[in-house]
């Protein structure tokens, strides 16, 4: 049962890296570790949007 516990646990991280859910814990541990101050998960989101969709990514 333990074996299928952690077989979980892994998965469910797979799966929240690979849909960027993520990506904030991500950026809060390397700006602590680096002394800034880490801005709130919504100005995080912001900016993602942001720099996702500023720019021209397809023809149509």
């Amino acid at each position: 049962m333990l074996g299928f516990r952690k077989l979980v646990q892994t998965l469910w991280q797979y799966l929240r890296e690979v849909s960027g859910e993520n990506d904030y814990a991500r950026y809060r541990s390397r700006a602590l570790g680096e002394k800034v101050e880490p801005v709130s998960p919504g100005e995080f989101y912001a900016s993602n949007l942001h720099r996702k969709y500023s720019r021209i990514s397809r023809c149509c």
